[in-house]
């Protein structure tokens, strides 16, 4: 085959490849574009890992299904430790929300490492560099303040919810 004709025969592979990589790259994000960018994995970091990290995630999987929205929501927590008060568990009970629907775990690396947004309802260890924190430390002791808080969680909850939902658009 002469030089010319088989670099026209080359090129034209290549071209095809080209094509038909473009093509699959293109109709791929034309259909898990949005899935790519909508966060899939939300990580919630409390102190204890016994309160506001499991309401919250408790909280985001109700909303979640409501809207018909898939999400993986974890918590974990920095030390853990039973904070759940009495008084706090039969009110959520009476709401039909179980903090230990999981039982508490430990915050390790790979947990931030994994998710996609990391709420943190405490200071975050300095070497944790999550790619999207979400500062809620703001938020008062469930516990002691729930009357307060827990219309805050909600509403951050909420918004949170809305965002998930409009980057599946």
């Amino acid at each position: 085959m002469p030089e010319e004709l088989e670099s026209k025969v080359a090129l034209l592979i290549w071209s095809r490849r080209g094509v038909i990589a473009a093509g699959l790259a293109f109709s791929t994000s034309a259909i898990a574009g949005p899935l790519k960018r909508r966060p899939r994995r939300v990580l919630f970091l409390c102190q204890a890992g016994t309160v506001k990290s499991p309401l919250g995630r408790e909280l985001l999987r109700r909303g979640a299904r409501a809207r018909g929205l898939r999400l993986s929501t974890s918590a974990r927590g920095i030390a853990i430790a039973d904070h759940v008060s009495p008084q706090l568990r039969q009110r959520l009970v009476v709401e039909g929300i179980d903090l230990k629907a999981e039982r508490p775990k430990q915050f390790v690396d790979r947990d931030w490492q994994a998710a996609d947004i990391v709420v943190a309802f405490n200071r975050l260890p300095d070497h944790v560099k999550p790619r999207d924190l979400r500062d809620w430390t703001d938020i008062s002791s469930i516990n002691d303040d729930y009357d307060n808080s827990r219309p805050m969680l909600d509403a951050r909850i909420a918004a949170l919810l809305d965002e998930i939902e409009q980057l599946g658009r």
